[in-house]
């Protein structure tokens, strides 16, 4: 994942919680499927690379969001990020993503509650409600 901070800055332009433009699907990043978490206006944003759009029908099925943060024991405990898209089934839909797949995270007042949007290169394809914590290992896999 260090080849990430390699490969090209994302350029995202914003209209408050909307993304208005992005390069995002014409980089590496995207290109070699990995997923991007961007912020703007106390909204998470979630970019599909086309490798996981086919994903989008189990993510349609989180009642919420819970996004993770903590260190990744698999990894030798680098910093990461999980996102649960909590359906309360036995087996919930799940992303890993390393420090360097997220612009920012969120700041105190936005951590209890917020919305979480999926895009594509197609444009905003789902909203869900989001929830933040830190954790002391990932993965997690928690229920909120």
């Amino acid at each position: 994942m260090n080849t990430l901070t390699q490969q090209g800055v994302i350029t995202i332009a914003n209209d408050g919680p909307l993304i208005s433009e992005t390069n995002y699907w014409a980089t590496q990043y995207s290109h070699s499927g990995y997923a991007y978490l961007t912020w703007n206006s106390g909204t998470a944003r979630l970019l599909v690379p086309e490798n996981l759009k086919p994903a989008l029908r189990d993510m349609s099925t989180a009642k919420h969001v819970i996004i993770s943060r903590g260190p990744h024991v698999i990894s030798g405990g680098r910093d990461a990020i999980e996102i649960l898209f909590e359906d309360f089934s036995d087996a919930p839909y799940s992303l890993m993503l390393g420090i360097e797949q997220t612009d920012r995270m969120p700041s105190e007042r936005i951590i209890k509650d917020f919305p979480l949007t999926i895009w594509t290169r197609e444009g905003l394809k789902q909203s869900h409600r989001g929830k933040f914590r830190q954790v002391n290992r990932l993965p997690c896999l928690s229920s909120w």
